[in-house]
């Protein structure tokens, strides 16, 4: 897996290791969700990323699994639609606003 920062850096994951339980006493008493891991973990720098590829791979991504960017009967209008947004960042971090990524979700 690669990580791509705002600024274009990246990086490799060469290894990922649960080092324990994050939150609070309270959050282990009250549950209000499920449970979140405290994480190692060893990257290995790469070259930096532009912008147009970063967008070219989200796009590419996008329409490998045009499921999840919306209905089947949606796929000739709004999925265009979402990739020309993503085209017109004019930064990384506004492919992030544009789609909502703010959160990493296990699937």
């Amino acid at each position: 897996m690669e990580l791509i920062d705002s600024e274009g850096r990246r990086w490799v994951v060469r290894s990922v290791r649960r080092t324990g339980r994050a939150g609070s006493l309270l959050s282990l008493l009250l549950p209000l969700g499920p449970a979140q891991s405290r994480i190692e973990h060893e990257l290995e720098p790469l070259a930096p990323t532009s912008l147009a590829e970063v967008q070219a791979r989200v796009c590419e991504g996008m329409k490998s699994h045009p499921d999840f960017w919306c209905e089947d009967d949606e796929r000739d209008t709004v999925l265009p639609a979402r990739l020309a947004e993503v085209n017109a960042t004019a930064t990384i971090a506004g492919i992030h606003e544009v789609l909502g990524l703010d959160s990493f979700h296990a699937y």
